[in-house]
């Protein structure tokens, strides 16, 4: 009388695993098809992103400030030319 009100325990173990797989491949499916569906979102996304070089340009063009002083920025040219000329002296050394 006691396992007539619980009749789940008269399926066979064999039915309860196929059922078991079957929820996991129904779970399986559901996941792979909102996977599709996000990855060609996010490809489309992907188009608008700008280059590594225009994000590290805007970066610095945000960070640095201009030299508005004509001496430092004359300076600054002549080290960058004397930096140039070391390193070509130092190519030629090799």
């Amino acid at each position: 009388m006691l396992l007539q009100h619980y009749a789940i325990l008269s399926i066979s173990p064999v039915y309860i695993l196929l059922i078991i797989v079957g929820i996991a491949g129904v779970i399986a499916i559901i996941s792979y098809i909102i996977h599709r569906f996000l990855s060609l979102r996010l490809k489309d996304k992907k188009d608008d992103k700008p280059t590594e070089d225009e994000v590290v340009d805007q970066e610095l063009k945000r960070v640095l400030m201009p030299v508005e002083d004509e001496k430092i920025a004359k300076e600054i040219e002549n080290y960058d030319e004397d930096e140039q000329e070391q390193k070509d002296k130092s190519k030629k050394s090799e």
